[in-house]
């Protein structure tokens, strides 16, 4: 995580930035922001810039609830995963549809940024 220091209306303010899986988190004012970079062209192809095999902790926190266990099938968009930082809760979905292969987080676990929590095996389209 870096520190920076944003000028917002020209007042300068803290904020805690990561990128994780793709997606940018900020941390500034006591709220918590998220930026999904649009869809890169690389060769004529179009690219995902994250792994939807993959679901990540994109934060510091911990597991209040597990919906999934390893062979279910999920479809995407699909809440997997609830955890609490900072005294809010975020739901954290599947970016596929897939199966569960691993789940590494169980409720009450404390986990740190970028924390592997479920592995899927992405279905092809």
């Amino acid at each position: 995580m870096k520190k920076l220091i944003l000028e917002i209306d020209g007042v300068e303010r803290s904020a805690w930035v990561q990128k994780v899986a793709g997606i940018l988190w900020v941390h500034c004012d006591g709220g918590t922001f998220s930026y999904t970079p649009p869809k890169q062209k690389l060769g004529g192809s179009m690219i995902e810039s994250s792994d939807p095999s993959k679901i990540k902790a994109p934060m510091p926190g911990k597991i209040i609830k597990v919906n999934k266990a390893s062979g279910d099938i999920v479809k995407e968009g699909e809440v997997v995963v609830v955890m609490e930082a900072m005294k809010m809760e975020y739901t954290l979905k599947a970016e596929a549809k897939g199966q569960i292969t691993k789940v590494y987080a169980t409720a009450g676990d404390q986990v740190t940024l970028g924390s592997m929590l479920i592995e899927l095996e992405v279905a092809d389209a």
